[in-house]
């Protein structure tokens, strides 16, 4: 069997992580094993050729891997936790047979755009293998902005036109490291969708205001859906986004703009997709 480790070693905790020990732990000694270093965020790799993939790196580095190795003849793909946050593994532990699908992106975890999102992209590899997860609390106060930008979502028969905040998709029980997502069932064939609507300009007041209902979500919980003046909760199993302009999304960490119409949808890929924490080798 042909099979390629990648080791992203911008990631937080990569230092944990030794070849030896994933050689030793999923490969066996009939395998032809390729090992790849990325050293930055341009690094390019491909899984043409290979029949498993081992990556070890965050939440992005999983994501990249998924995008990878869609229709390439992979037949499973290992991730081994080494990031910071590490959401994915910390939703899901052993497998992850559903993932999501923007457009024509995969998902993980989450696909986000609007207020708080940013953190996931503009904080510094450097910063978070120096500080872990306060290399993201420093990004807080910057991202704290009220967005007002106006989105389409057609889901379950129904249409929701608006001007919103945020607007967030999630394929699991968490994000931002707060397991608000209560409704999330890892087997159930759905995605969730949070969306909540704009106060208006990015002033003093409005980011007053913003506070409740954020703190409502992110600190009380979500446990059943909501279709309030402020707050729309759902799960849904396929909808429609229409935007009126592009936007920066946050995919799992890694920063793509989204533009125009397009499908949101849970997607089970052509390979099988195993989990591990980089402590638990």
């Amino acid at each position: 069997m042909n099979c390629l480790i990648v080791i992203n070693d911008m990631s937080g905790n990569t230092q944990k992580i030794h070849p030896e020990q994933l050689i030793q732990r999923f490969t066996t000694i009939e395998d032809n094993i390729t090992v790849k270093h990325l050293h930055s965020k341009h690094s390019k790799w491909s899984a043409v050729g290979f029949d498993r993939v081992i990556v070890c790196g965050g939440d992005g580095t999983l994501n990249h891997a998924l995008n990878t190795c869609d229709n390439t003849g992979v037949r499973e793909l290992i991730y081994v936790a080494s990031g910071t946050f590490n959401e994915t593994v910390q939703t899901a532990h052993s497998y992850k047979a559903k993932v999501g699908k923007l457009g024509d992106e995969f998902f993980s975890y989450v696909a986000a755009a609007g207020s708080f999102t940013e953190i996931g992209y503009t904080t510094k590899e450097r910063a978070k293998k120096k500080h872990k997860i306060l290399a993201y609390l420093s990004q807080v106060l910057k991202s704290y902005k009220v967005h007002n930008f106006e989105v389409q979502l057609d889901i379950n028969d129904t249409t929701y036109k608006d001007k919103v905040t945020l607007l967030m998709f999630l394929n699991s029980n968490r994000c931002f490291g707060f397991r608000f997502n209560k409704m999330y069932r890892k087997d159930d064939k759905k995605l969730y969708v949070l969306m909540v609507k704009s106060y208006g300009k990015n002033n003093f007041i409005n980011k007053i205001r913003l506070f409740f209902p954020m703190f409502r979500i992110f600190f009380l919980g979500l446990r059943k859906p909501i279709h309030g003046k402020r707050i729309l909760f759902e799960s849904f199993e396929t909808g429609t986004v229409t935007l009126a302009a592009p936007k920066a999304f946050s995919v799992d960490g890694e920063k793509s703009i989204a533009n125009g119409q397009f499908v949101i949808q849970p997607i089970y890929p052509s390979f099988n997709l195993k989990l591990y924490s980089a402590d638990k080798l």
